[in-house]
């Protein structure tokens, strides 16, 4: 064997160390260019000098880079970037012709365009449909999806113009475009578009097309002819998505099939297609279907797995279905069942009275001695928000002494305190006539009440006398500073009529901590007849440039998120290059042990399990929001998203997906999957708790323990 002379080995090591140079240059590079972008969206701006188009138009950089850079216009949503993105639907690339469109949908999107007050652009709709015959499927989804984040029907090409083929889906990216078309439909409510949904129903996208298919139909209230045997085959596909779907499908159909037939369904081996039929049978209405449900959940209430401390979530989380579907059913045996089966558990009460009163808005409301003993909050909280939706004189008398502190023997003050922004648009419902009231709730240090009352200010009353005008102005003024975005954001509508006052207020709000608000403030200074009051808004203050810098540094290593409940553990991958932002807040209220002891306070069987409410009630948050951030993930089953109640309002609730959900692709932020412990998930109900969340860095020279960013 030759030996290397000591020269070539010399020149070799130079020419390795030249190579790791450059690659680590090059790492150094591309982290300072998603540093920046990172600061343009946490302060949603362009950035200094206009960087992200300049970034985007920059031919020089890689695609890759200008898809960031487009990703990050669509998500900050100004439409003035959309001059800028249509000239990307000429690029040669079709990944960054389909990001553009991708970044032009956000923008276009109903609720983004109502905030800026803006109309879309004759000349950007024309380019979007002219990307609808682009030879790429890619681009041709992501324009349909576009032209349906509009919400107007006006928009979207007619089915015969646009719609796939059934037999031409062999192919991902043809069964990506039939997806698209399908969630683009429903969100503009396009009947037409009903029957090539139909034929798409036994096809690769059978269990989308089922599922949206039913939201459109119980939107437009239409009734679907379905061909001979097509929903008896939906019922019996191997694939549970499709049986849900086609169960979702049954009570809209021209000749629903009898109670017997969804009944039947009830023992199929998969929860979420038992959870569906019992929908299905309740939206049939018949005495017969009421008494199938009424079977199947006295057999559950039977089991063996129900007694004791610990509930069986599957069993349990059917028995919530059935009670729901007893409530809808509106036949008198079905209220006769649930009656009695509020006598076994104190959470079933609460859910009973609820479904009690969904079928029967006026029934009479229980007494709290007459059920099961309500003993903890999620119990508590489904009462309360029950006896506010009653029209029972009973009810409202009951709420009125909670609000004077006569709380229920077992009852902790602080469920009460926390369920009352639920009933206060009841009591001032009930006594319109009485001002002072109005100006207590205002007064108010609850800032949840404060929005409740603001809410019902806008919605009930035309003209609002002075002192009610004074005391809004007063609240916004204080709030200025404060904590909590939700009475800023109901206050804005109500500005204008404080005249000029009103008008400082909003023009001070323009700087608000909370990018929502100044938004809202904004667009009502524009109707107000305000020159450009968008110009005005400034950069939102971010983090620090190291936060950022040491957070993409460890882009490179893997971390992993144990999540700890009462019912065991389950594990996170954060999806850190496709929701950074996201990643970067979820990770610091976990190292801060923000979660730590949080209930699990919403869960709708084979749809979500939610947390991070601190009150529990779902309106809580860290004091702090977040910006969206749309990606091209889709809602498959154990994804991971942020709760929202409105663009921009993420702050710490969560949510895990127990099956796939189409319709919440592209409008909630997806920051994580779930890779280890569904089964952890699926188990968990109201009430369970996350006692901890522990962060685990695989980084060589640290400690592989829970470490901060």
């Amino acid at each position: 064997m030759k030996r290397i002379a000591p020269v070539t080995m010399a020149l070799l090591g130079g020419a390795l160390l030249l190579i790791g140079c450059a690659r680590e240059a090059e790492e150094k590079r591309r982290i300072e260019t998603e540093l920046r972008v990172l600061q343009c969206e946490a302060g949603r701006w362009a950035g200094a000098d206009d960087f992200l188009p300049r970034l985007f138009l920059d031919h020089a950089q890689e695609p890759v880079v200008r898809r960031r850079a487009a990703l990050a216009m669509g998500r900050i949503g100004q439409p003035a970037f959309l001059a800028t993105l249509q000239q990307g639907l000429s690029a040669t690339d079709a990944e960054l012709r389909a990001a553009s469109l991708l970044a032009i949908g956000e923008i276009l999107d109903a609720e983004n365009m109502g905030l800026y007050d803006a109309a879309p652009n004759p000349s950007v709709m024309d380019a979007i449909h002219r990307c609808l015959a682009d030879p790429a499927a890619i681009v041709r989804a992501r324009a349909v999806e576009a032209l349906g984040k509009t919400g107007r029907l006006e928009f979207l090409p007619p089915p015969a113009a646009i719609a796939p083929d059934p037999g031409q889906l062999n192919e991902e990216t043809q069964q990506f475009y039939a997806r698209e078309w399908i969630k683009a439909a429903v969100r503009v409510e396009q009947a037409a578009a009903v029957p090539a949904m139909i034929r798409l129903l036994p096809s690769p996208v059978g269990g989308t097309a089922g599922r949206m298919l039913a939201r459109l139909a119980r939107r437009r209230s239409l009734v679907l002819n379905l061909p001979a045997g097509l929903l008896s085959r939906l019922l019996v596909s191997p694939d549970p998505l499709v049986r849900s779907g086609g169960l979702d499908l049954a009570p809209l159909v021209q000749s629903p099939p009898d109670a017997p037939t969804l009944s039947a369904l009830l023992a199929d081996p998969d929860h979420g297609v038992r959870v569906h039929a019992l929908g299905a049978l309740g939206r049939l209405k018949t005495t017969a279907a009421a008494a199938a449900i009424i079977r199947h959940g006295e057999s559950i209430l039977a089991r063996s797995e129900l007694k004791g401390s610990v509930r069986h979530a599957y069993l349990w989380k059917e028995l919530e279905a059935a009670v729901d579907a007893l409530g809808r059913a509106g036949d008198p045996s079905g209220y006769t069942a649930v009656r009695r089966w509020m006598t076994v558990d104190g959470f079933l009460a609460a859910r009973g009275f609820q479904a009690l009163v969904a079928g029967d808005p006026a029934t009479a409301m229980p007494l709290l001695m007459d059920v099961a003993p309500l003993s903890d909050q999620a119990s508590a909280l489904h009462w309360i928000q029950a006896a506010a939706a009653s029209q029972d004189p009973a009810a409202l008398a009951w709420l009125r002494g909670l609000e004077q502190g006569q709380c229920p023997n077992g009852w902790h003050a602080d469920w009460v305190a926390s369920a009352r922004p639920f009933y206060v648009s009841r009591l001032l419902g009930a006594t319109p006539g009485e001002p002072t009231e109005v100006l207590r709730l205002l007064a108010d240090p609850d800032p949840f009440v404060q929005a409740a009352t603001l809410d019902w200010l806008r919605e009930k009353v035309p003209a609002l006398d002075a002192k009610q005008t004074e005391a809004v102005c007063r609240l916004v003024a204080k709030g200025l500073n404060g904590d909590a975005a939700d009475p800023l954001i109901a206050a804005v509508p109500l500005l204008p009529r404080a005249g000029e006052t009103g008008r400082n207020l909003l023009i001070r709000l323009l700087s608000s901590r909370y990018y929502p608000v100044r938004l809202r403030a904004a667009r009502t200074l524009k109707q107000m007849g305000e020159a450009d009051p968008f110009a005005r808004i400034v950069p939102m203050p971010t983090a620090p440039e190291d936060f950022f810098r040491n957070f993409l540094k460890r882009g490179r290593y893997g971390c992993q998120v144990e999540i700890r409940t009462n019912k065991g553990s389950f594990f996170l991958e954060l999806f850190r290059n496709d929701a950074p932002l996201t990643c970067m807040n979820f990770l610091s209220l976990a190292g801060e042990r923000y979660f730590d002891g949080i209930m699990i306070h919403r869960v709708v069987p084979d749809f979500v399990v939610q947390a991070g409410c601190p009150l529990g009630t779902g309106n809580g948050g860290p004091g702090q929001l977040i910006p969206c951030e749309v990606n091209t993930l889709v809602y498959d089953r154990g994804m991971v998203g942020m709760a929202l109640s409105g663009r921009d309002t993420g702050g710490s609730q969560f949510f895990v997906t127990l099956s796939p959900q189409p319709h919440l692709d592209g409008g909630y932020t997806i920051f994580a999957r779930v890779s280890g412990g569904l089964e952890v998930v699926n188990n968990l109900i109201e009430g369970d708790r996350i006692e901890g969340i522990e962060i685990f860095w695989d980084i060589p020279w640290e400690e592989k323990r829970p470490l901060r960013i």
